[in-house]
C-alpha cells in the first residue's frame, strides 16, 4: 500500500493500490482506485476535446480558404471573359488585362500550394 501510494504522489496514474484483507485498508484500497479511474478517464476526455478543437480549427481554416480560392478564381474567370469579350479599346488595355489575370492565377496557385502545405503540418500534428 506504501508503495502504491508513493508511486502515485509521484505522478503514476497507472499504479493501483492492493487490497488486504483488513477491512479499513480494503476500503483505502477501493477508494484510491476510484480516484485514479476517475482521474485516467478525465485526463482521456480532456484529450478528446483538445482533439475534437484542433479538428475543428483545422476545419474552419480549410472553409475560409477555399472560399478565399473561389473569390480569386471567379475574379481570374472574368478576367479571361474580358479577354474573350474583346472589349478592350487598345493593346495596352489587353496587356494590362493578361498582367491582372496572370496575377490573380499565380495568387491562386500560392493559395494552394500554401493550403496543401498547412494541412499536412496539420495532419503530422494531430497523428502525434
Amino acid at each position: 500500500m506504501t508503495k502504491a501510494l508513493h508511486d502515485i504522489s509521484e505522478g503514476d496514474s497507472d499504479v493501483l493500490a492492493p487490497k488486504f484483507g483488513v477491512y479499513e485498508l480494503d476500503k483505502i484500497a477501493i477508494n484510491l482506485n476510484s480516484l485514479i479511474e476517475n482521474s485516467q478517464n478525465v485526463k482521456k476526455t480532456e484529450i478528446r476535446y483538445e482533439r475534437e478543437l484542433i479538428e475543428d480549427s483545422k476545419n474552419e481554416y480549410i472553409r475560409e480558404t477555399l472560399l478565399q480560392l473561389q473569390t480569386s478564381l471567379n475574379l481570374l474567370i472574368k478576367d479571361i471573359a474580358l479577354l474573350k469579350s474583346n472589349s478592350w479599346s487598345n493593346y495596352e488595355d489587353y496587356d494590362k488585362l493578361i498582367q491582372e489575370a496572370n496575377t490573380k492565377a499565380d495568387k491562386i496557385k500560392k493559395e494552394i500550394n500554401h493550403l496543401l502545405q498547412t494541412t499536412r503540418q496539420m495532419n503530422f500534428i494531430s497523428e502525434q
